[in-house]
């Protein structure tokens, strides 16, 4: 530094300003002229002040009035000291914390005792990362002033949820592949691939047991534990002939040749009895298990099995009570008794769902869906779930003739036939009950509101007496009589509203759909109202809306056209 700096730049009293003597600049000098000198001086690493800077180069260049003289001793702060600055960030969950330095300018650098001191100030105490806070410290004093480095600091451990034991199944679910089979081999059916669809050996792996984590707390960086969910372990359940693998706890396999069925989320294996052929001459069949007939049920056949019931082959003019699924790969085919008589010669009766191609001339019940793929006609059908008539494709699929009853609705492709056959279809379901019990419960919230305020007046007149023993505990008495029916009405509105909200998703779930067409003489009940078809109408959906019971076009397709062919 030459001896012209010298007598440029000064230091404050307390060192911690530099000085600019405004008499010692060159007339001639610019801003960019100073900044150099600064630079190349012993201050350079102080922070220039450039609006100072500024100022004393204006001040430098302005004209001199008349008999004004420069101070020689006026001396202007261009640059300061500052020392380096932390900055601490704890997020909002408090898991993170981050620590911020912004490095000095000839001031004091960022030491391990002032970290300590800014942790302490924001209560951070866990999970601090040492090796972080050094590299941090070093970075700041080796880097030029102003420079700003940021770096997490502490992590907190969030709380982990704990997950319970699961269970996933080692065997393909029969239904829809026994639904598929049905329809793609109609006509010629592979009895070995259905065997394997429905039947496990002894040694076959059926469950896989999934372990349950417990979870853990968490911990912010301020100390503060987290809450867990904490996981549940739960054991096998063992059912009929399963057990547990010698070899591996955590796995569940067969002991019997039979057909798994799931039970409360566990498999049992059922015993299967596979039987050529059913007829009249046959004893009838009472079996607890499954049942496979590999060909037909005969006229005349009565069958009762607790399982699951696969015909391969027709159930005609037979009584067959199935505890499962009823799957039958021809179809279901029975006749009238006589002419004038609505009873029919084949009864299937269902705990489960039902898969066929056709029924006709039938009374079945299902406690599950019916899903039929070709035809249903002429029978009566009474069904807890929906009545599907339709292929995969969507088709083919026909109803016509008989009663039908389905507590959740209808889908086909055809209803009705083009030769007018009345087809009855009641969806009523458990619409009248759900609006009987609604009545019963208005009516007791009715009730206990009159007598709430029969015990009111009671209460009334009890105090307006000469107040005594014997007064005050009736009094008491029927303040506690009034409380619990309160309490009553309370649960009764809990009820209404649940019933309300029943006879609300029966209303916006029930319906009757055709993909295709609608013939004249079909007859449909929803809740109170009747819709009877007297013309042909197109792709129709037959719903309640607006508390009437409509027919509207099914994905936009005009039902109001008759069709004319």
């Amino acid at each position: 530094m030459n001896n012209h700096n010298l007598e440029l730049f000064s230091l404050s009293n307390d060192k911690q300003q530099l000085l600019l003597s405004i008499a010692s600049l060159h007339k001639e000098t610019e801003l960019q002229q100073l900044i150099e000198l600064i630079k190349q001086s012993q201050y350079a690493t102080f922070k220039i002040e450039m609006n100072a800077l500024k100022e004393a180069i204006k001040y430098l260049h302005q004209p001199l009035k008349q008999n004004q003289l420069i101070d020689i001793h006026t001396n202007i702060v261009i640059a300061m000291r500052v020392d380096a600055q932390l900055i601490i960030d704890v997020s909002d969950d408090k898991l993170i914390a981050k620590a911020q330095i912004i490095t000095a300018y000839a001031g004091k650098d960022i030491d391990s005792n002032r970290f300590i001191n800014e942790l302490k100030k924001y209560n951070i105490k866990f999970g601090i990362i040492k090796p972080a806070i050094m590299l941090l410290i070093k970075k700041a004093r080796q880097t030029t002033p102003g420079v700003s480095f940021q770096i997490t600091i502490a992590k907190g451990v969030n709380a982990q949820n704990g997950t319970d034991t699961t269970f996933h199944s080692l065997i393909e679910a029969p239904k829809k592949k026994l639904a598929d089979v049905m329809q793609e081999q109609y006509g010629s059916v592979n009895f070995q691939e259905i065997e394997k669809l429905l039947a496990v050996k002894p040694g076959d792996k059926l469950v896989r047991k999934i372990l349950f984590k417990k979870g853990h707390q968490g911990k912010t960086v301020t100390g503060e534990y987290l809450t867990f969910v904490e996981g549940i372990n739960i054991p096998f359940c063992i059912n009929n002939n399963t057990a547990i693998c010698c070899d591996d706890e955590n796995l569940l396999i067969a002991t019997a040749y039979g057909t798994p069925v799931t039970v409360d989320k566990s498999i049992m294996i059922e015993p299967v009895l596979i039987v050529q052929n059913v007829d009249s001459s046959s004893a009838p069949i009472n079996h607890h298990g499954c049942l496979i007939i590999k060909g037909d049920v005969a006229p005349g056949s009565c069958i009762n099995a607790s399982g699951d019931i696969t015909v391969i082959g027709f159930i005609e003019s037979s009584t067959v009570k199935c505890g499962g699924n009823l799957y039958v790969y021809k179809g279901i085919i029975g006749d009238k008794i006589d002419e004038f008589s609505p009873q029919y010669t084949s009864h299937i009766e269902c705990d489960g769902a039902i898969y066929t191609n056709f029924i006709q001339f039938s009374k079945v019940s299902a406690k599950s869906d019916l899903n039929i793929n070709f035809q249903l006609i002429h029978s009566s059908v009474l069904c807890q779930g929906f009545i599907n008539v339709k292929d995969k494709t969507g088709e083919k699929g026909v109803i016509f003739g008989g009663f039908l009853c389905s507590q959740k609705g209808i889908n086909t492709v055809t209803l009705g036939a083009t030769v007018g056959i009345q087809t009855t279809i009641d969806l009523i379901g458990p619409y009248h009950q759900l609006l009987d019990k609604k009545k019963q419960t208005l009516d007791s919230i009715s009730d206990l509101k009159e007598k709430i305020n029969n015990t009111i007046n009671a209460q009334r007149k009890v105090n307006e007496t000469d107040s005594n023993i014997h007064e005050k505990s009736l009094s008491k008495r029927l303040t506690l009589t009034i409380k619990d029916a309160k309490n009553q009405i309370e649960r009764h509105n809990d009820n209404l509203n649940l019933l309300r909200l029943e006879i609300q998703q029966y209303l916006n779930n029930t319906q009757v759909t055709a993909l295709k067409t609608i013939h004249s003489k079909v007859s449909v009940s929803i809740a109170d109202d009747v819709f009877r078809t007297t013309q042909q109408y197109g792709a129709t959906t037959l719903h309640i809306k607006n508390n009437q019971l409509i027919a509207e076009s099914y994905q936009g397709i005009d039902n109001t056209t008759l069709a004319s062919n």
